[in-house]
């Protein structure tokens, strides 16, 4: 091996053999039109909620079907009595002195 300067360029690679890497950067395709089978999914429930609420809120009431102003039930109810409960023991302790 030679001495060389300090200062001087780093000697000429002289191998004939040379070694290239390339890289290629691409960025990824820009995904459009992805909302689009969400909004029908959702739009699909809501109107299957929407069903079922004036299903539950008519209250069995169809279009055609009248429903009535009020509602007069005349409902009797014969409750058998309670069994009668014994007396009190009196108390043990005397009452406390004025």
């Amino acid at each position: 091996m030679t001495d060389t300067p300090p200062n001087s360029p780093p000697p000429e690679n002289t191998d004939s053999t040379r070694h290239h890497t390339t890289v290629v950067n691409t960025a990824p395709a820009e995904r459009s039109g992805g909302g689009a089978g969400m909004a029908f999914v959702i739009g699909g429930i809501v109107v299957v909620l929407a069903v079922i609420a004036w299903f539950v809120f008519a209250r069995g009431a169809g279009p055609d079907m009248a429903v009535p102003e009020s509602i007069d039930a005349d409902v009797d109810i014969n409750l058998p009595e309670a069994p009668k409960m014994p007396e009190m023991p009196a108390n043990p302790v005397p009452a406390p002195a004025e």
